[in-house]
């Protein structure tokens, strides 16, 4: 059998912005194994932490040059090639595996070609789910405690007692059982609300926290009888217009709908 690598020491390039902490790690996840080459000079201009797509440089030929260089060295990247990730298997001739830092990249893989070549690839699918499931909480918790209402009041220096809902109780739709999905469940389910869950597979296990399974065609059937829906799911043929006017209408005026799918790639 032909091993994946060809060397004792495998070349791993970072091909997009990342925080020398980071590759700090990466580089002692396999202590002697791994030469790990970060370039940051040559590399997009983060806009904020955690960027991966950032501002792209301006090189120069010489420095052009110098990252085909690197890419062409390259065993593993660690994100895309910033600067023409299409022509990756002609550039990067012993790229063997590139980890992406995007959830979904379906549509970007079938964009460039990458889809059909023996690249393996691997996305950072999960790594937000936490992060997912207490923005979730943010946007129930901002309406249902109506803190724009409260945020007016203040203003107004008006300081009178009033009464307000509880967020327990409140029963919820989650479009999507991922990681990100059964995290949201999870996480809602512990703070005591009634959380229904829909997927693609025909999978009968319940997740964690999830009370009720809704098939997709039941979709619009069950939703005035939820007080929020929560979407979590990717951006396919399958789920693209999949709420639309008639799906809002069939919520309850007060309900609440917070999305947090993945959309369109920006690469």
């Amino acid at each position: 059998m032909t091993p994946l690598f060809d060397r004792k020491t495998v070349h791993i390039l970072i091909a997009s912005p990342l925080e020398a902490d980071h590759v700090a790690r990466i580089a002692e996840a396999v202590p002697g194994r791994a030469t790990v080459v970060h370039a940051p000079d040559l590399l997009p201009t983060p806009k904020y932490v955690a960027d991966h797509n950032g501002t792209k440089p301006q090189l120069s030929e010489a420095d052009k040059a110098r990252w085909l260089g690197l890419l062409a060295d390259a065993d593993i990247l660690f994100d895309f090639d910033w600067l023409a990730p299409e022509r990756l298997p002609e550039t990067a001739p012993r790229l063997r595996w590139v980890q992406g830092t995007s959830a979904g990249l379906g549509e970007f893989l079938e964009r460039t070609g990458l889809a059909r070549s023996s690249i393996l690839i691997t996305t950072a699918a999960g790594v937000h789910a936490s992060a997912l499931a207490e923005f979730t909480l943010l946007g129930l918790l901002y309406f249902r405690r109506r803190v724009p209402w409260l945020l007016e009041r203040q203003a107004m220096h008006s300081w009178q007692r009033y009464t307000n809902r509880e967020l327990a109780g409140t029963r919820v739709l989650v479009v999507g059982l991922g990681a990100v999905g059964r995290e949201i469940a999870r996480t809602l389910a512990a703070l005591g609300l009634e959380i229904w869950g829909s997927r693609r597979s025909s999978d009968p296990t319940m997740p964690p926290g999830v009370t009720r399974l809704v098939r997709a065609a039941e979709l619009r059937a069950v939703l005035p009888h939820v007080q929020a829906l929560v979407l979590s799911c990717p951006l396919t043929s399958a789920t693209r217009h999949m709420i639309g006017r008639a799906e809002l209408e069939a919520l309850s005026p007060d309900s609440v709908l917070v999305n947090v799918g993945r959309g369109a790639p920006d690469r």
